[in-house]
């Protein structure tokens, strides 16, 4: 489709400027290994967010499958994804949409799926996307549902409603709300994208801090198999492993607290390294001055 279609000349246009700042590497090397700091949310403050709703997670998820699929759709086992962010070239949304019917087919129609965020007036890609969000709508009506011309304001309700986040990403300089779903206990389907793959552990991994599904970025294939093995590991017959899969969420959540550390020692080392002000190493120090 048209989304699709600017979606991968998107991908294709990030190739080429990360191909192109390549040149660069050498005088970063020269450098010493970069600074990477994830980053994080306030994780508390999130968390109070979340227990200030008054719900059970299991009081959550129905109160969403009854606001978006109506009463008939509230299906307690039936698991549901949620996709939270911008609708542009940059999330990938166009992946997930084009995937969304092939996963119902492969796994009996037996998931839900909730796209909340905004898709800009004017823009073509987005434009494209609310398009085919539509059409979705209309053809799985208890099964799909987006408002692409309004903003998400019930966040902290959907990190706790939702059995599986998904995130697509193309590409992600730091990536915030795997950490929003990851405080409630909330799994992730995410894209290998550097922002997003750095704080996330696939549960093939490993499989006692497992708490995502990760796939290659910009693949439909890859994503379409990682959503399957979330679903796969849903309906397991031991609950106790997608339990232990949820409790591994809570504890991979970044606090904003870690990334001001950080920051704060990487400031501390700039600061010894820095010449003097007054008569460093690179900077002579001033003439003195002539008596009266």
């Amino acid at each position: 489709g048209e989304s699709a279609r600017l979606g991968e000349s998107a991908r294709l246009g990030e190739s080429a400027r990360l191909g192109e700042s390549a040149r660069l590497a050498p005088l970063l090397r020269a450098r010493g290994p970069p600074l990477v700091a994830p980053a994080s949310v306030p994780v508390a403050l999130h968390r109070a967010q979340i227990a200030q709703l008054g719900m059970s997670r299991a009081d959550a998820k129905a109160a969403v499958q009854l606001r978006c699929f109506g009463r008939a759709a509230m299906l307690p086992r039936r698991p549901l994804i949620a996709f939270v962010g911008r609708v542009c070239r940059q999330k990938g949304v166009h992946l997930l949409l084009d995937a969304f019917p092939a996963l119902l087919e492969r796994c009996g129609g037996d998931a839900q799926l909730i796209v909340c965020g905004r898709a800009a007036a004017g823009d073509r890609y987005a434009s494209a996307c609310a398009a085919q969000m539509s059409d979705l709508r209309a053809r799985f009506p208890e099964r799909f549902w987006a408002r692409p011309a309004e903003f998400c304001n019930d966040g902290p309700l959907v990190n706790l409603a939702a059995d599986l986040c998904v995130m697509p990403s193309l590409f992600e300089p730091g990536g915030l709300v795997q950490h929003e779903f990851l405080a409630a206990g909330t799994p992730v389907v995410a894209s290998d994208a550097d922002g997003l793959r750095d704080t996330l552990v696939d549960v093939s991994e490993r499989p006692c801090a497992g708490c995502a599904f990760v796939f290659r970025a910009g693949n439909h294939a890859a994503l379409l198999a990682a959503l399957e093995r979330a679903l796969t590991a849903y309906h397991a017959p031991d609950g106790a492993s997608w339990a232990a899969l949820q409790a591994n969420a809570v504890r991979a959540a970044r606090d904003v607290g870690d990334s001001a550390r950080v920051w704060h020692v990487e400031l501390q080392r700039m600061c010894r390294e820095l010449p003097t002000a007054a008569g460093g190493e690179d900077e002579p120090a001033p003439p003195a001055r002539q008596a009266a």
